[in-house]
């Protein structure tokens, strides 16, 4: 079972509220707006979370972070479009995506290093098919 089985698995399929989630934050990562993963990431290297990232990104533990840290970094507006889409409560998104985003970077760094944009592109597609979501 490859690490996108295992994850999909985990997060349930397209009918599922996580499922729904996990589609959404994988569209956060992808939308062009952030400059992708690698965007994104600095976006939390910037608000003084690069400890956090470089241990997402790392061989080793993944440090946690907080839902008020999800807020600080992506605003509260964005967090809403992201509870809107999965229809879920802003403040359960915050949380979530504290929880599941160390463990998507973690899993399209399987070897310690940042891919390629075009990798983690083709990764994260093959990440919402898994989830029955494309």
């Amino acid at each position: 079972m490859s690490i996108f089985d295992t994850f999909a698995s985990a997060l349930g399929g397209s009918g599922t509220t996580a499922g729904k989630f996990t589609h959404a934050a994988i569209e956060l990562i992808q939308r062009g707006s952030h400059g992708g993963l690698d965007g994104l990431l600095e976006r939390f290297r910037a608000s003084g979370l690069s400890q956090h990232v470089d241990s997402w990104i790392g061989t080793g533990h993944n440090l946690p972070i907080s839902a008020d840290d999800i807020q600080r970094v992506l605003g509260s507006g964005q967090v809403a479009e992201l509870a809107r889409k999965a229809g879920i409560d802003p403040a359960i998104a915050s949380q979530e995506l504290a929880q599941i985003l160390p463990q998507i970077v973690d899993k399209l760094t399987p070897h310690g290093q940042m891919p390629s944009s075009d990798l983690v592109s083709n990764a994260l597609s093959m990440l919402k098919g898994k989830i029955g979501m494309i």
